[in-house]
Order: C-alpha cells, then structure tokens, then sequence
C-alpha cells in the first residue's frame, strides 16, 4: 500500500513540476512574441515618419515657391533642419525598439530561469518527502 502511495506522490511530483516548466516554456514564447510585435511596430512607424517627412518637406518647398521665396539661405536650412528633426525621431524610435526588444527577450529568459528554479525545487521536495515516507514504511 505505501508503494502505492509513494508512486502517486512521484507521479504528481512529476506532473507538478512539469506543469512549471512548460508554463516557464510559455511565457518566453510569449516575450518572444511580444519583442518581435514590438520590432514590427517601430518599423511600421518609422515608415510611416518617412512619408510624413516626404510630404512635410514638399508642402514646405511648395509653399516656399509659392511665396517666390529662392531655395537658399534660410528657407533651405529650415528644409535641412526639419529633415534633421524627423531623421532624428526615427533613429530614436529605433533605439527604443532595440530597448524594448531586448527587454521582452530578458523577462522570457528570466521566465525561463524561474521555470526551471520552480520545477527542479519541487521535483526535490516531492522527492525529498517520499524518501522519508519510504524510509518510515520500512523502518517503522
């Protein structure tokens, strides 16, 4: 009869662990998933700042020619300048992207870690408990 119930012990000892692991197993997939959402996104958006660029700088030169103002001096620097700014944006963007990115990769990696911590603490528990019920079954 402990046979028995040393044997159940294993096997939800077992089942139990895993259950943890594979939930750890999860989860990184699960940042997997969120860091390649959040790259995609940034592209997507640094895109989208680009045509944005594409039409501000066009609506600034015809307004400009317009005006008959000559595409020199300060009407071109103003070009030149606002060019910076939105290439500037899109490079920040990037660098958020890779922060973001390499975030989520950490919580799938530190969710993996935990995982494993959990299952292989609860495969030594179970364990643990019954050694002592087989050594009390057979010592007793």
């Amino acid at each position: 009869m402990e046979w028995i119930v040393i044997g159940m012990m294993l096997l939800g000892t077992y089942m139990q662990a895993k259950g943890q692991y594979e939930q750890g197993k999860m989860q990184q997939r699960w940042a997997e998933y969120n860091a390649a959402v959040s790259k995609q996104e940034a592209e997507l958006e640094k895109r989208k700042m680009r045509k944005e660029r594409v039409k501000l700088l066009s609506a600034q030169r015809a307004g400009y020619a317009k005006a008959g103002v000559q595409f020199e001096g300060t009407p071109l620097e103003v070009m030149v300048e606002t060019a910076k700014e939105i290439e500037h944006s899109i490079i920040l963007r990037e660098h958020r992207a890779r922060i973001e990115s390499g975030m989520w990769g950490y919580k799938g990696r530190m969710a993996m870690t935990a995982a494993r911590w959990q299952a292989g603490t609860t495969l030594l528990t179970g364990v643990s408990q019954a050694g002592g019920m087989y050594y009390r079954a057979s010592h007793f």
